[in-house]
């Protein structure tokens, strides 16, 4: 059963039900919709609650974000904050305190940047040609 180690190395509410599905159907037997391959995750993406997904590099994220805010509204920030968020806590989308982080900040008329990791967070994700991205991070956990 190498599924089994897959799905438990990348621990998010898909992975979790898809564990099941293939415990119940080909480990004990009993009929049930054949459950999706593990998923795979990033030790590290730059998130954002309106965004498609995790993006894998500051570049990716920052070409999303040009896009995402409408010609009207798009300023320029006052200042840009980078917020870390465990991948444990973007995998089991427990997110609600880091989305109403983001959108202080943007109510403010400030750019976020957030980004989940595994392990300690790497404030060189938040460099681009050795340079900052950000004025200051929040680390929420």
């Amino acid at each position: 059963h190498g599924a089994i180690p897959q799905y438990w190395a990348h621990p998010s509410q898909d992975n979790y039900a898809h564990l099941l599905r293939y415990l119940v159907g080909p480990v004990l037997g009993r009929p049930t919709p054949a459950p999706e391959p593990p998923r795979a995750y990033p030790s590290a993406g730059f998130y954002h609650p309106r965004a498609p997904g995790l993006f894998t590099s500051l570049e990716a994220y920052a070409t999303w974000a040009a896009e995402a805010v409408p010609d009207d509204r798009r300023v320029t920030p006052r200042v840009t904050v980078g917020v870390t968020v465990s991948m444990a806590s973007y995998l089991q989308k427990n997110l609600a305190h880091v989305d109403a982080i983001i959108a202080a900040i943007e109510r403010r008329g400030h750019h976020a940047i957030p980004l989940a990791y595994r392990g300690a967070p790497d404030a060189s994700l938040f460099m681009r040609d050795g340079t900052p991205r950000v004025d200051v991070i929040i680390q929420t956990g």
